[in-house]
């Protein structure tokens, strides 16, 4: 399997080329789940940083939060 070529560092915004926010969709990391290592990026200087992704296995889209746990499964009753 070959890995998704990460965009160059002048391509990022900032809050993706500090590890902000995901290197792919834009989203911002501060979750609970975080982020993960998604590689190394580089400017046309040759200057490298590292950059992150979604979580696995929730990735980039809609499901990225996690499955949405019913209030009333959380306790074991449903009702």
């Amino acid at each position: 399997m070959t890995r998704r070529p990460l965009p160059s560092l002048d391509e990022l915004t900032r809050p993706q080329a500090q590890g902000w926010a995901c290197v792919w969709c834009g989203e911002s990391l501060h979750t609970a789940q975080g982020g993960v290592s998604a590689g190394r990026a580089a400017d046309s200087t040759g200057y490298s940083v590292e950059v992150y992704a979604c979580p696995i296995p929730y990735g980039c889209g809609p499901f990225r939060h996690g499955p949405a746990v019913p209030m009333n499964a959380r306790t074991g009753v449903i009702r």
